[in-house]
C-alpha cells in the first residue's frame, strides 16, 4: 500500500476521532472498526440534533399558530371595540337630540302658558272695562229718565218699559249699578216721595 493510498493519511484531519484512530491503528481493520464507530457517534449525534431540530420546528409552528390566533381574537376584539364605540356616539347623539327636543317643547309650552295666561288676562280687562262701561251707561240713563219725570216718579209704571234704553237686562239695575260704582254702602234709592219703579 503507497502512501497516497493508505486510509489513515486518507482520514487524517478529518475529526479528531478519526485522526487519533489513523495514528494509533495497529492494522486496517482496527483502524476501519474505529472509523465505524466515530462515524456511528457522529450519526447518532446529528440524529439527535435533527430530533431536537424537529421538535424545535414544532413547537415553532405551534407557537406561530397560537400567535395567529392572539392576532384573530385582538382583531376580533379591535373590531368589537369600534362597534361599541360608534353604538355609544350614537346613543350620545339620540340622548342630546332628545334633550334639546325636551328643551324645546319646555320652552314652546312656557310660551303657550304665557300667551295664554295674557290673553286670559286682556280677556278679564276687557270684559271688566265693558261691563263698567256698560254700569256707567246704564247709570247715567237711569238718572237721566229720573230727571225727566213730573213728580219723582218715572212715567212708565214698570221698570221694564226702559228696554228701549237698557235693554231687557235694567230689571234690578240700580243694586248692580251700586255695587259696582260706589260700593256695599250706597243706597241707590234717591230720597223722594211717589212710586219707585
Amino acid at each position: 500500500m503507497n502512501g497516497t493510498a493508505d486510509p489513515r493519511v486518507l482520514l487524517r484531519g478529518i475529526t479528531p476521532e478519526i485522526d487519533r484512530a489513523a495514528l494509533g491503528a495497529d492494522d486496517d481493520q482496527a483502524l476501519e472498526d474505529r472509523i465505524l464507530r466515530s462515524s456511528l457517534t457522529t450519526c447518532i449525534a446529528l440524529g439527535e440534533q435533527a430530533r431536537r431540530l424537529e421538535e424545535w420546528r414544532l413547537r415553532k409552528a405551534e407557537q406561530d399558530a397560537k400567535m395567529r390566533e392572539l392576532i384573530r381574537q385582538n382583531s376580533d376584539a379591535i373590531r368589537q371595540m369600534a362597534m361599541l364605540e360608534e353604538s355609544l356616539r350614537q346613543m350620545t347623539l339620540r340622548a342630546e337630540a332628545a334633550d334639546r327636543g325636551k328643551a324645546e317643547a319646555e320652552r314652546s309650552a312656557v310660551v303657550a302658558l304665557e300667551r295664554a295666561a295674557r290673553e286670559a288676562e286682556a280677556a278679564k280687562v276687557e270684559a271688566i272695562e265693558r261691563a263698567r262701561g256698560d254700569a256707567i251707561s246704564g247709570f247715567l240713563a237711569w238718572g237721566g229718565e229720573l230727571r225727566s219725570t213730573s213728580n219723582g216718579c218715572p212715567r212708565s209704571s214698570s221698570p221694564r218699559s226702559t228696554s228701549g234704553v237698557m235693554g231687557p237686562v235694567w230689571s234690578g239695575f240700580p243694586e248692580r249699578a251700586s255695587s259696582i260704582m260706589m260700593g256695599a254702602n250706597f243706597s241707590p234709592k234717591p230720597s223722594f216721595t211717589g212710586r219707585w219703579p
